[in-house]
C-alpha cells in the first residue's frame, strides 16, 4: 500500500507588498508614544516630570544591516560595525531597536544577565552613601538593583527608575510591589538622553551596565543629562566596559570580535566603551575607579564622579 500524500493547504494572501516598502508593525509591537504617568505612585515625589517622550519601535531596514525574520536588524560583520579614531566600536543598530531587543527578552535577561551583574552593581553601590539620599536609576532594567537601592536609602529616601523598555518597567514595578514599601519608588519609561527628572534633584545617579550601549553622541548626550539632575554635591555611579582600562583582556577582545562579525551579536547594542573618558568630557571629576570580574573572566570598571568645579 502506497503513503497517503496529505496536501496542505495554506491561507490565502493579499496582494505583495512592493519591494522595499516599510512591514507594518505586528501585533507584539510596542508603540509608545507620550507616557504621562500621574497616578499615586509619584506621590513624594515633587520634582518628577513624568512626560516623556519614547520612540516608536516600528520596524524600518537599517542601512547598515538588513531586516531580520521579526524586523530586527542584523548586524553583518566587519562592514556594518566601524570604529571610532581611538578605536571603540560603533554601535550599527539603531536605538529602537536596541530597546524592542530588551523589551522582547525582559523576563529572559531578569533570570540570567541580570543575576550576573548583580554582585558586582551591589559592589559598586557600598561605594556610596545612599541613606536618606534620592537614587536616580538609569536603565534599570528589571528592577533587581533598584530594589537594592530603595532597601539602602530607607524610609527618608527616594529610589526612581527609567528605562527604555515598556516590558522591564513592568517587571521592576512589580518587583517592587513585591517587596513592599522600604522607601518612596518610583519607575517610569523614559529616554536617558531626557531624564524625567528636574535639575538639581538628585543625590545619587547610577549607570550600571547601561553606558555601553550608547553610541559617542548619545553617550555625551546621556551623561550630560546626570549631570544636570545631579546636585551641585551629588555622585554619578558607573558600572561597564571599558577598554581602555583592561587593553590587554582576552574577554573584552573576544567580546569585540563576536560584536563584529556575528550576525545579530550588536542587537544587544553594548561593547567596550571609553568611560573614564566620556565622563570626564561631561563635566565631572572621576574620583574613584576600580575593576572587578563577574564570573572570573568578565571585566568591568567601577568608577564614582561628582560634578567639576
Amino acid at each position: 500500500m502506497g503513503r497517503r500524500r496529505t496536501r496542505r493547504c495554506s491561507r490565502p494572501r493579499g496582494p505583495a507588498a512592493p519591494r522595499g516598502a516599510a512591514r507594518p508593525p505586528s501585533a507584539r509591537t510596542i508603540v509608545t508614544s507620550t507616557v504621562r504617568d500621574t497616578g499615586s505612585q509619584y506621590n513624594g515625589f515633587p520634582n518628577f516630570v513624568p512626560n516623556v517622550d519614547a520612540d516608536t519601535n516600528a520596524r524600518r531596514p537599517d542601512a547598515k544591516g538588513r531586516q531580520g525574520r521579526k524586523g530586527h536588524v542584523l548586524a553583518t560583520g566587519r562592514a556594518g560595525v566601524s570604529r571610532g579614531a581611538d578605536g571603540t566600536l560603533a554601535v550599527p543598530v539603531p536605538n529602537d531597536r536596541v530597546r524592542a531587543t530588551y523589551d522582547r527578552t525582559a523576563g529572559l535577561y531578569a533570570r540570567t544577565v541580570a543575576r550576573l551583574e548583580a554582585a558586582s552593581q551591589r559592589w559598586a553601590l557600598d561605594r556610596l552613601d545612599l541613606p536618606g539620599a534620592t537614587v536616580l536609576e538609569v536603565g534599570c532594567g528589571p528592577g533587581r538593583t533598584l530594589a537594592t537601592v530603595a532597601q539602602r536609602v530607607g524610609p527618608d529616601g527616594r529610589a526612581v527608575g527609567v528605562d527604555a523598555a515598556p516590558a522591564m518597567v513592568r517587571a521592576a514595578r512589580e518587583r517592587l510591589a513585591e517587596r513592599g514599601p522600604e522607601a518612596s519608588t518610583a519607575v517610569a519609561l523614559g529616554d536617558a538622553r531626557r531624564l524625567p527628572l528636574a535639575t538639581g534633584a538628585a543625590d545619587v545617579v547610577c549607570a550600571m551596565d547601561v553606558l555601553d550601549l550608547f553610541d559617542r553622541a548619545d553617550l555625551a548626550a546621556v551623561l550630560e543629562e546626570c549631570r544636570r539632575v545631579l546636585g551641585s554635591d551629588g555622585r554619578l555611579c558607573v558600572v561597564t566596559m571599558d577598554r581602555a582600562a583592561v587593553p590587554d583582556s582576552w574577554f573584552l577582545r573576544a567580546y569585540e570580535l563576536a560584536y563584529e562579525r556575528v550576525p545579530g551579536f550588536a542587537r544587544v547594542g553594548c561593547r567596550p566603551i571609553p568611560a573614564v573618558e566620556a565622563v570626564r568630557a561631561a563635566g565631572f571629576d572621576v574620583l574613584s575607579t576600580a575593576e572587578r570580574e563577574r564570573a572570573g573572566v568578565w571585566p568591568v570598571t567601577v568608577l564614582t564622579a561628582g560634578p567639576a568645579g
